[in-house]
């Protein structure tokens, strides 16, 4: 009993410092200073922006604050690599999801998007690009990973 605890406190504790931070004023280069996240008493967000860019960036910074580990284990799935992180038992989906080729067709789609003339595709590449660039702002002004990437020793990627 005495072990439980004493890792529940150190779980505790690390996953503590991993929890964004939520209060205060943060500055992200390029992006509209009249930009801003609103978190309500339960710490759902409210994104308020001028632009669409602003837009998808404070939801990738919301996503990338809230769940970055969903993130991670999804990109994970979608590439074939979740024997990476639960062993053999992710075998046969890893092998199933490979065969779809998710990564390749989305990396084709990608392709098609900046080398489109269509004003609609330049618009999605634009917000995809944004909501990226959001997520990776949020891990870089993070103090730790959540405990989840410690506890099966991943990388965010």
């Amino acid at each position: 009993n005495e072990i439980l605890l004493m890792l529940a406190a150190i779980l505790k504790g690390f996953n503590t410092r991993a929890l964004p931070t939520y209060k205060g004023n943060f500055f992200a280069e390029g992006v509209g200073k009249d930009a801003e996240i609103l978190r309500d008493a339960d710490g759902t967000p409210t994104c308020i922006a001028t632009s669409e860019s602003d837009l998808f960036f404070l939801q990738g910074v919301c996503q990338g604050q809230d769940r970055l580990w969903q993130l991670h284990i999804s990109r994970m799935a979608a590439s074939g690599r979740l024997c990476e992180i639960a062993g053999e038992k992710a075998f046969v989906l890893d092998t199933f999801v490979r065969q779809l080729n998710l990564i390749g067709h989305a990396k084709d789609d990608l392709k098609g998007l900046k080398e489109s003339k269509d004003p609609e595709a330049r618009k999605a590449l634009d917000m995809i690009e944004n909501f990226s660039k959001g997520i990776n702002w949020a891990v870089s002004m993070a103090k730790q990973l959540p405990a989840e990437f410690w506890l099966t020793n991943q990388k965010f990627e």
